[in-house]
């Protein structure tokens, strides 16, 4: 589940952990899913085994 707020702040629940991390470029591993969120400044707020939740200018989420 991908949820967006309006602040620049995405929360990414029920993932399996971070497959890439950069300030332009975060991609989750979602299971069957991998959620890619693209922009600048991302940053990593907090994390854990629930959840994953990204701060920054997100441009776009890509799901594959």
């Amino acid at each position: 589940r991908v949820t967006a707020g309006g602040s620049g702040r995405v929360l990414v629940e029920n993932h399996c952990g971070l497959l890439a991390y950069s300030r332009e470029c975060i991609i989750i591993d979602g299971g069957r899913t991998r959620v890619c969120l693209r922009g600048t400044d991302l940053q990593l707020v907090a994390m854990d085994s629930a959840a994953v939740l990204i701060s920054g200018t997100i441009v776009c989420a890509e799901f594959a």
